[in-house]
Formats: structure tokens, sequence, C-alpha cells
């Protein structure tokens, strides 16, 4: 049992990536910044963190940069019209991705639970995990 819901929570994963993937390919958008600013900005969040710049040195950035990110945003309610209008071929990714996603909770949850020794710990993950599907299934619904 324990390997059947690994097998399924690995398929989960590669679903959930494989509609990541063609929902970014399919309905995202490119943006693209260069420049001084853009250079200041990467090079300010990189030394956040690091303690030997001092703050003059994180403002006296003068690089230029360039940006390229790709964003994809749609909600449940996108997916419910394009399944009613019987639109497969837009739908697909989109369920592709909340699918693995859904699989990926419920399936990993339940090979968790059935193979750590605390099957108290293992049950709460379980029904934590079962919980959320069950919420974002009830969203999905009422969108």
């Amino acid at each position: 049992m324990l390997a059947l819901f690994v097998i399924l929570f690995i398929l989960s994963i590669l679903a959930l990536a494989a509609g990541f993937v063609w929902v970014l390919v399919n309905k995202g958008e490119t943006s693209h910044r260069t420049g001084e600013d853009v250079g200041a900005e990467m090079m300010s969040e990189q030394l956040e963190d690091d303690e030997e710049w001092s703050p003059a040195d994180k403002t006296a950035f003068r690089g230029q940069a360039e940006v390229v990110e790709r964003e994809a945003s749609l909600s449940f309610k996108d997916i419910k019209k394009q399944v009613k209008s019987g639109n497969w071929q837009e739908a697909l990714p989109l369920l592709l991705a909340v699918g693995g996603f859904l699989g990926l909770l419920v399936f990993g949850s339940l090979a968790l639970f059935l193979a750590i020794d605390d099957k108290l710990v293992g049950g709460l993950i379980a029904i934590v995990a079962i919980f959320t599907v069950a919420r974002i299934l009830i969203q999905m619904a009422r969108a």
C-alpha cells in the first residue's frame, strides 16, 4: 500500500510540474526590465543578509542589469468557465497543475502516515492535508 501511495505521490509531482510549465507557456506574460535601477535593486536584495557591506556600499551600485520574469495568474473561476464551455485545451493545463497539487498533498500525507511509526503524528498530518484539499475543492465549487 505504501508503494502505491509513493508512486501516486511521484505522479502527482510530475503532473504538478507539467501543468505548471504548460500554464506558463500558454498563459504566461514575460516582462523585461533593464538599467541601473534594476541592478541596484538586485544588489540590495543580495546584500541584505550580508553583514560585511555597509548601507553606503549598497546604494553605491552603478552597474547595469537585466531581469526577465514570466508570470501567469488564473483563478478558480477561470478554470470553471473553461470547463463549462468545453474548452479542454485551455482547461487541461490548469486542471493538471491543480490536480497534481491536490494529489501531492493527499498521497504524500497518506504515504507519510504509512511510513512513520508514530501514527498520531502521521494521522494529524494526513487530516490537515485532507482538510486543506477539502477547503480548496469547496472554494473551487463556490467560485
